[in-house]
């Protein structure tokens, strides 16, 4: 998952995989959330569903 939203990050953001900080995935009843930031300070959260597959990038 994280992969998955490193890659989705990185090309909205248009900044370096290196440079995304993640925070500690969430699990709620019928998603996952990773939430984090990049080096300039623009927070987000990735969204999966319960399998895994990716389903949105909100900023934060």
């Amino acid at each position: 998952m994280a992969a998955q939203c490193l890659g989705q990050v990185t090309r909205r953001y248009n900044t370096r995989p290196d440079t995304v900080i993640f925070d500690a995935p969430e699990a709620f009843q019928r998603s996952y959330e990773i939430r984090g930031a990049t080096q300039r300070h623009e927070r987000f959260t990735c969204t999966f569903d319960d399998t895994g597959k990716f389903v949105s990038l909100s900023m934060r």
